[in-house]
């Protein structure tokens, strides 16, 4: 939640804290996080390589609009 929604970690400490009582430290979180990324690091580098080799990516601009548009250089992409 921190990482992807880019949430404070005091939010995600009174999400616990208030649906399964649960208190959890800073610290904790940052542990959770840390070996969260350590442990999909190698997936990372796979992952990365296979997509670099593939003809076709699937993948979506919805994050790229500007004004409510696609820019000129993804609208071609699309044709």
């Amino acid at each position: 939640m921190s990482q992807f929604q880019l949430i404070p970690y005091n939010r995600i400490q009174d999400h616990f804290k208030d649906q399964m009582n649960i208190a959890l430290s800073s610290g904790t979180l940052y542990n959770i996080n840390k070996q969260a990324y350590d442990s999909l690091a190698h997936f990372d580098q796979i992952a990365k390589k296979a997509l670099a080799k593939s003809e076709l990516i699937h993948s979506h601009a919805l994050n790229l609009l500007f004004h409510g548009k696609l820019p000129s250089f993804i609208s071609q992409w699309a044709e």
